[in-house]
């Protein structure tokens, strides 16, 4: 009678067999969350890096567009695309969490199509990434 009554039901699982799947499956995601972080903040860097070389390209339009010189200005955690001569601040773009920009110069966009050569590195802890602006206005960048 004892064995007619704790025997084993054919349908579902134990409470120790779902205690050790659930166990299995919270070490699992624990080794996972540390891999997804170190994505999440190269992700960054690269989104910030392609930000900025559309707007590297976008300042350049604008110079030979409206025939005015402009330029980028940048600070630690964002730049501002600015049309030179009367000041007017075209653009701000601030960076993602954790991602800084380091300029060796704030280059200008002039109306002929040309550009100040500038290295830029946009960056956080895990990635950088280096953008060069080259004197005839392109954009290359590793």
């Amino acid at each position: 009678m004892w064995k007619q009554r704790f025997k084993r039901s054919p349908n579902g699982f134990t409470l120790i067999e779902t205690m050790v799947i659930v166990a299995i499956i919270g070490m699992l995601a624990g080794l996972g969350v540390p891999a997804l972080s170190q994505y999440v903040q190269r992700q960054r860097v690269v989104g910030a890096t392609n930000t900025l070389i559309a707007d590297i390209q976008y300042a350049r339009s604008l110079a030979i567009a409206r025939r005015a010189t402009y330029r980028i200005d940048f600070g630690a955690t964002q730049y501002q695309i600015i049309e030179n001569g009367p000041e007017n601040v075209v653009k701000t773009a601030t960076a993602p969490d954790g991602v800084t920009y380091a300029a060796g110069a704030n280059p200008n966009f002039y109306p002929w199509g040309l550009s100040d050569p500038v290295n830029i590195v946009v960056g956080n802890p895990r990635k950088s990434s280096n953008v060069n602006l080259l004197p005839n206005g392109t954009v290359s960048h590793d």
